[in-house]
């Protein structure tokens, strides 16, 4: 069988952490090709096919652990679960939404449909918010982290925070171990038929803890001015204040452009000048930018600005047209400078 291609990619994460999510939804009409499991007959669906809490809103995150497996070269063991789940059918009737190995992500269900993974078929029990229910297959998006990489666990936690952040959900309320569903605590039982997220388990608590720092992180960033610790990402909308913008995120002199709406189309975050900024409207502000100049369009609002002068228009216009070409000029530079240092580094002695 040859390795899964996703339908879709798209990167999430905070500041440099960002992940790539390989979304390979498996389709409605999928069926079993042979018996899969009891719930899971020969012709019969290989996915629920029904929207989580009945509405399509999930009410919270579980968190599995599976073995390690090798993968063959040109792909990860993610893709290999993936690919074992469907189309190649061998998961034994388990459907998740997310496998989670290193750095690499991908995604089997929609974040609006149940899974079969939590061992409480179409149960109930109290939620860890009071007062409420909750059902692990019926109301959470599962991810399961496959072996004990401490980078696999960083990613876990980074998804995590992510999907709470997109979902309206919380560290504190919403964040279950697969334990949780079967009757256990959250940490390790003797004699149990199973312990799940087995890795993980033993460390929850530094997990849960790693999952509120991102998921901090991402929710600061939406809802205060940027910083350099805290950042933004590329493809963000912000209000750019007025001030120096420059050729380079380390150049010590810039030209003063004034406030205007932007999108983050780079970012240097260790640098002095960590944000590249394109304005909305075009001939305002196109170079890299202050954090303390950057902050977060509040909603609902724009700070677009337009000259009003037809000639001052052009002339800003005229000067981002010679800003990209410098920008442009730069990079090329820069490439052939990489380019001059990888060959000297062939001929370097060893050791």
């Amino acid at each position: 069988m040859a390795f899964l291609t996703p339908d879709r990619v798209r990167e999430i994460g905070p500041g440099d952490l960002r992940l790539t999510i390989n979304e390979k939804i498996i389709p409605d009409n999928a069926r079993a090709p042979r018996q899969i499991a009891a719930h899971v007959p020969q012709g019969g669906r290989m996915k629920p096919a029904a929207p989580l809490g009945g509405s399509g809103k999930a009410r919270g995150i579980t968190i599995h652990n599976t073995s390690e497996i090798a993968a063959p070269a040109g792909t990860t063991p993610a893709e290999q679960y993936a690919r074992a789940t469907w189309p190649n059918a061998n998961m034994a009737g388990v459907v998740v939404h997310f496998y989670v190995w290193k750095r690499a992500i991908w995604q089997l269900l929609s974040l609006t449909e149940q899974g079969w993974h939590a061992s409480d078929g179409s149960t109930r029990r109290a939620s860890k918010r009071a007062g409420q229910a909750i059902g692990g297959n019926l109301d959470t998006i599962a991810i399961e982290v496959i072996g004990s990489d401490s980078q696999t666990q960083e990613s876990a936690a980074i998804l995590t925070a992510w999907l709470m952040t997109e979902l309206s959900l919380a560290p504190p309320t919403d964040l279950y171990t697969h334990n949780y569903f079967m009757g256990h605590p959250e940490r390790i039982v003797a004699g149990a038929t199973k312990n799940c997220p087995l890795f993980l388990l033993p460390r929850w608590e530094a997990f849960s803890a790693q999952v509120q720092k991102f998921y901090t992180n991402l929710n600061g960033a939406k809802s205060t001015p940027a910083t350099a610790a805290q950042g933004f990402v590329r493809g963000d909308r912000v209000h750019f204040a007025g001030g120096p913008v420059f050729l380079s995120s380390d150049a010590k002199t810039g030209q003063i452009r004034t406030a205007a709406e932007c999108r983050v189309t780079a970012t240097a975050p260790h640098n002095p000048r960590p944000y590249h900024l394109e304005s909305i409207t075009p001939g305002i502000v196109f170079g890299w930018a202050d954090a303390v100049n950057v902050s977060l369009l509040p909603p609902g609002t724009s700070a677009v600005t337009s000259p009003a002068d037809p000639q001052a228009q052009s002339q800003l216009l005229a000067e981002l047209t010679t800003l990209k070409a410098e920008h442009d000029k730069l990079g090329r530079e820069h490439a052939k400078l990489r380019g001059e240092i990888t060959a000297l580094a062939k001929n370097w002695p060893a050791g």
